[in-house]
């Protein structure tokens, strides 16, 4: 987009929905997050809820890798601790600068279950900005 178009910026977020991996460790989780056709997106943080027995769960050895279509490219070099972006679990994972996702494209989350006695769902949300050109 040429940076001398006008555009708007719109609240919204992207979630992956719940993504479920039964209780075997090294259990695979996917999910495929497709932005919408409308708009690019500007991510300025992530969340990653982790929840096991119905309880969110703030301290989880799980891993997650995520990669963008648009570009054929993972976030990291290797899958991350999910502990690593999400921290205390209490606050978001800042962008810094904000990740663009091109329309019409789709993001891979991929999670791995690091707890052999536990089902444990995990759902991610992109929080940003539809960029509409005006």
């Amino acid at each position: 987009m040429p940076p001398e178009q006008n555009v708007m910026f719109q609240h919204f977020y992207y979630s992956s929905g719940p993504i479920a991996m039964l209780a075997i460790a090294g259990n695979v989780g996917n999910a495929v997050v497709n932005i919408a056709a409308d708009a690019d997106f500007q991510a300025n943080y992530m969340t990653i809820t982790v929840v096991q027995a119905g309880l969110v769960v703030l301290n989880w050895s799980g891993t997650i890798v995520i990669n963008d279509s648009a570009v054929g490219r993972t976030f990291g070099n290797i899958a991350g601790a999910v502990d690593g972006f999400r921290g205390n679990g209490q606050l978001p994972y800042p962008f810094n600068p904000p990740r663009m996702f091109k329309s019409n494209t789709s993001v891979t989350i991929t999670t791995v279950n690091s707890v052999a006695a536990v089902a444990t769902t995990v759902e991610v949300i992109f929080h940003g900005n539809k960029i509409i050109p005006m």
